[in-house]
C-alpha cells in the first residue's frame, strides 16, 4: 500500500491543511522604513506558467492573482510583471521609481533596470529568498525587450543572481511551453502628498506643473480624455491648491499643446522650484516632480507636440511624440525627444491654470503690523534698561 494511503483519513486533512499553513507562515515584513517614505515591493511567483503569450496583459493578471493569494501584501496596490513581449519593454510595464524591498522587508535594489541587486527576493507571502534559477522576463538587463515572451525561446533571469552582472534579468533561453514563475513588481506604495507653495510675494501669480505618477496609452485623438486623465491624477493630492483646473501638455491632430495648456507665467514644480519661466521656449530649469512631490525618472512622457507645443506627431496617430521628463537643459526634448507606439502606457505632464500667492486680509495685515511695531518697542527698551544699568554700574 502507498504510504500516503496508509495514513488515516483525518490525519491526511490535517497535514493538507498544514501544508498549506506552511506556505503563508513566514508573512510579509514591511521595510523599516520612516513614514511617508515610497518603496515597492517586488516577489518571485509562487505559482508557475508557461511564456506562449505574446499579449503582456496576461503576465500581468497572472502576477495580480499570485499577489492575491497572499491577504497580508499592502492593499490597494497594482502588480504588474517585470517581463517584455515584442511590443513592450520590462521597464515601461513594470515602472520602478523607488527603491525594491522584498515580502521579507528587505532591500533588492535601489534601481531594478539600472543598479546592482542585493537580495534575493522571496515568494509574494515572505517565504524565502527564492532559489529560482530560471524566471520568465523576456528582457536584458535593463529592462528592454531580449527575446521577449511569446518567443519559442523567450530568456529568463536568474533569481538567485545577487551581483551587477545582469543575470538577475538575463540570464538564458528556455522553450516559451517550460513551466517557470515570474518577477512581480508592486506600484509605488507609502507616497505621501506634498505641497510646498513658491516662495514669492503676495499678489504674484504662477502656474504648476507635474509628470503624472499614473499612465496611460496614447491612442485617443480626443484632448478632453488626456486632460481628464491628468485631472484624476491630481486629484490624488489633496493638498494641490484648490479651484485650479489642470490641462495636459499635450498636443492632438486638432488642439497644439500651447493652446490646450497655455503658458503665460512662471512654472513651478509642486516642491516649489522653479521649472521654467517659459514652457515652450527650450529652457528647462528644473525637472518637474509628480504630483505628490517625488522626484520622476521618467524618460518618456506623451506630448505629440515639438519643443514650441505644435502638434508633431501627435496623439492619436501610430507613433507619437514623447518628451524626456529628465531632459533639464535648452535642447527641446524635454517636449520632443522620440516617437513610440500609442500603445504604450507612457505618463503625461499636467500644467495648472494661473494660481495668485494669497494676500493677508487687512485684518493680518495689522496684525502683523502691530506685532512688529510691539516687537520693535520691545528691543528699545530692552536695549534702553540695558544702557542704564551699565551707566549705573560704572559710577561705582
Amino acid at each position: 500500500m502507498h504510504k500516503w494511503l496508509a495514513i488515516p483519513a483525518l490525519l491526511q486533512v490535517s497535514l493538507v491543511f498544514a501544508l498549506a499553513a506552511s506556505e503563508v507562515s513566514a508573512g510579509v515584513i514591511a521595510p523599516n522604513l520612516p513614514p511617508g517614505t515610497p518603496y515597492q515591493l517586488l516577489f518571485v511567483t509562487s505559482g508557475v506558467r508557461g511564456a506562449t503569450s505574446s499579449n503582456i496583459s496576461d503576465y500581468n493578471s497572472f502576477v495580480t492573482a499570485q499577489a492575491a493569494l497572499s491577504p497580508s501584501l499592502p492593499s490597494g496596490v497594482s502588480w504588474n510583471a517585470v517581463a517584455s513581449t515584442a511590443s513592450i519593454d520590462a521597464s515601461v510595464n513594470a515602472r520602478n521609481n523607488f527603491p525594491v524591498y522584498t515580502t521579507d522587508g528587505l532591500l533588492v535594489t535601489n534601481a531594478l533596470y539600472h543598479a546592482t541587486i542585493l537580495q534575493r527576493p522571496f515568494d509574494q507571502f515572505g517565504n524565502g529568498p527564492s532559489a529560482a534559477q530560471a524566471v520568465w522576463t523576456g528582457s536584458a538587463f535593463d529592462g528592454q525587450v531580449d527575446r521577449g515572451l511569446g518567443a519559442i525561446q523567450p530568456t529568463t533571469g536568474n533569481a538567485t543572481d545577487i551581483s551587477s552582472d545582469g543575470h538577475f534579468l538575463q540570464d538564458t533561453l528556455n522553450f516559451q511551453t517550460s513551466l517557470l514563475p515570474l518577477y512581480a513588481l508592486s506600484s509605488p506604495i507609502g507616497l505621501t502628498p506634498k505641497f510646498t507653495a513658491p516662495n514669492l510675494p503676495p499678489g504674484s501669480q504662477y502656474q504648476l506643473m507635474f509628470v503624472t505618477s499614473g499612465v496611460r496609452d496614447a491612442t485617443s485623438s480626443n484632448i478632453a480624455d488626456y486632460n481628464a486623465f491628468v485631472t484624476a491624477q491630481a486629484a490624488l493630492n489633496p493638498l494641490l491648491p484648490s479651484g485650479v483646473t489642470w490641462h495636459a501638455a499635450a498636443s492632438t491632430a486638432s488642439v497644439a499643446a500651447f493652446t490646450n495648456a497655455p503658458n503665460t507665467l512662471p512654472v513651478y514644480n509642486v516642491n516649489g522650484v522653479l521649472v521654467t519661466n517659459s514652457l515652450y521656449s527650450f529652457n528647462i530649469s528644473h525637472a518637474p516632480t509628480d504630483q505628490f512631490g517625488n522626484k520622476s525618472t521618467e524618460r518618456a512622457v506623451w506630448t505629440g507636440s515639438d519643443d514650441n507645443g505644435y502638434s508633431d506627431r501627435p496623439l492619436g496617430l501610430s507613433n507619437p511624440f514623447t518628451g524626456n521628463a529628465t531632459d533639464v537643459s535648452s535642447s527641446g526634448h524635454f517636449l520632443e525627444d522620440t516617437t513610440n507606439s500609442q500603445t504604450i502606457p507612457f505618463p503625461f505632464y499636467a500644467l495648472s491654470s494661473p494660481i495668485t500667492v494669497p494676500v493677508p486680509e487687512p485684518a493680518t495685515w495689522a496684525l502683523l503690523v502691530t506685532g512688529s511695531a510691539g516687537l520693535f518697542v520691545f528691543r528699545r527698551r530692552k536695549h534702553k534698561t540695558a544702557r542704564t544699568n551699565n551707566t549705573a554700574a560704572g559710577a561705582f
